[in-house]
This record gives C-alpha cells, sequence and structure tokens, in this order.
C-alpha cells in the first residue's frame, strides 16, 4: 500500500513512501524538494543578530530607560546585515520588526524612542528608513 490515512473530520496524518512512484507534484511540500531545498540552502547557520560586546555596551549606556535593549540591537544589527553598498539608507521593515518582537508594541511605543544620536529616520512617501551614525558602527 503506497499511502494511508486516518481521517475523522480532518486529516489527522498522511503517510507515504519518500520516493514514491505515485506521488505527485500536486503536493505542495514533497521529500525531495526539500532535501534539494536543503542542499542548495546549505549548512545550518546562526540567524541571530550579533553586534560586537563594545557596540552593545555603548548602545547599553545611551539607551533610554523606556526602550528596551533588544529593540535598540536589533535596529544596529538589521541595518548592519541590510545596509546596501551604495546606500547609507535602510527601509525599515516595520511589520516585520512588529512579528519579531511579537506584537504590534514596537511601532506603538518604541519607533519613536531610540537615541536621534544614535539613529537618523526619514519618513516619506510612506517609507520608513533609518541609518545607524558612523559613531555606532563597528570599525
Amino acid at each position: 500500500m503506497a499511502s494511508r490515512s486516518v481521517v475523522t473530520a480532518k486529516v489527522l496524518q498522511y503517510q507515504t513512501k519518500a520516493l514514491s512512484t505515485s506521488t505527485e507534484d500536486a503536493w505542495t511540500v514533497r521529500f525531495e524538494n526539500m532535501i534539494a531545498d536543503a542542499l542548495k540552502l546549505g549548512p545550518l547557520r546562526c540567524m541571530e543578530p550579533e553586534l560586537p560586546a563594545e557596540l552593545a555596551a555603548r548602545l547599553e549606556q545611551i539607551r533610554p530607560e523606556g526602550l528596551p535593549s533588544n529593540v535598540l540591537h536589533a535596529l544596529v544589527a538589521y541595518y548592519l546585515a541590510n545596509r546596501p553598498e551604495d546606500n547609507d539608507w535602510v527601509v525599515l521593515p516595520v511589520a516585520n520588526f512588529d512579528c519579531y518582537f511579537g506584537n504590534a508594541n514596537f511601532v506603538r511605543k518604541y519607533l519613536n524612542h531610540p537615541p536621534a544620536e544614535v539613529i537618523k529616520r526619514s519618513n516619506s512617501f510612506g517609507v520608513s528608513r533609518y541609518r545607524v551614525r558612523e559613531k555606532y558602527l563597528p570599525k
């Protein structure tokens, strides 16, 4: 038997042989597709933003009292990871930052509080962008 499903009100489990000839491209995720993607993407790597210890300490010293340290660190780390070579400005994906912090507090509470001495913001034509001042970039 190539496949088996246990069905009540909805499908609870579906099993199929990994390389079954009866598995067609109609399924959105196939085992061989996952293997191909994994081989293409390469080995696992840490995707958490990391700042040099010296820079993290300087940011902590200047951080306003009501602003959590992870907000300022995330903004600077995102800037470092995504700054284009030909421009000093980075588009701030506000909705993504809300999701990253797990709620909408980033936009409502924290977006206007990063110190202007560290981050310069621009909001024109509905696009929020920012840059980190040279003094707060790693050397």
